[in-house]
């Protein structure tokens, strides 16, 4: 029963992120004659001026959505396999790696995923793979290709440490989305420091205000203190499934 659940949760995670990648760019005034104008629009998200709640409900579903489903299989496998894993593995560190590999190709295969459906949306809509963006021109595709996936890709690795420090160390499930919850808020608040917590500097919407790169040196400094934390957490052995 648990599973045909897990299916349908999938199936609607699915369904929403395909509708929002169809609809989404038709709210926009700005004529768009690219592909890349496309993946732009999609994943805006936010910026240090505002938010458009169009675009960063489909951004945190997308991405929040996925480490949702994260938060809910890791749950499940320190519930019921924690330690024959650790029994398999010898240590909680060698354990941890292990378990990171698979979740960085899921990562990677998920931003491919993402990329395909839009520039392939793009092209049967009939924009071109001309290499501009005339929805912003004073941004090139280089540029946003590199903040989709690099950026892309550190911030959801961010998500899925940050609710691994929580997982492991709350009992109660409901906590975790509360975590959750409190991501999706973070990231709307692109103000003061706040624009610097981890959660939303994904956003294409930064861009305006902020070089990639600065955005990437963030989250690189972000990872490294919560693979700290994961570590200081590993060292006190306290497991509490």
């Amino acid at each position: 029963m648990r599973r045909i659940k897990e299916i349908y949760q999938y199936i609607f995670y699915g369904f929403l992120v395909f509708l929002h990648m169809i609809t989404l760019d038709q709210v926009v005034a700005t004529e768009q004659s690219t592909v890349w104008d496309k993946l732009y629009i999609n994943f805006y998200g936010v910026s240090t001026g505002g938010f458009s709640l169009n675009f960063y409900i489909y951004l945190s579903i997308v991405f929040l959505g996925f480490a949702y489903f994260y938060q809910n299989k890791l749950t499940k496998m320190l519930n019921e396999r924690i330690y024959y894993l650790l029994i398999r593995e010898r240590s909680l560190y060698q354990w941890f790696w292990a378990h990171l590999k698979y979740s960085l190709a899921a990562v990677f295969l998920l931003l491919l995923a993402l990329f395909g459906l839009t520039i392939g949306i793009g092209w049967l809509e009939g924009k071109t793979f001309d290499l501009e963006l005339t929805i912003e021109s004073s941004l090139s595709v280089q540029k946003l290709l590199v903040h989709f996936f690099l950026n892309g890709f550190l911030q959801l690795v961010n998500y899925l440490l940050i609710l691994f420090i929580f997982t492991w160390t709350l009992k109660q499930s409901a906590y975790v989305l509360a975590v959750i919850g409190g991501l999706l808020l973070m990231g709307s608040l692109k103000i003061g420091y706040l624009q610097w917590f981890p959660s939303g500097l994904n956003s294409f919407g930064l861009l305006e205000t902020y070089p990639a790169l600065r955005i990437t040196g963030i989250l690189v400094c972000w990872l490294l203190v919560e693979i700290l934390i994961i570590f200081y957490l590993f060292r006190k052995r306290e497991i509490i499934f």
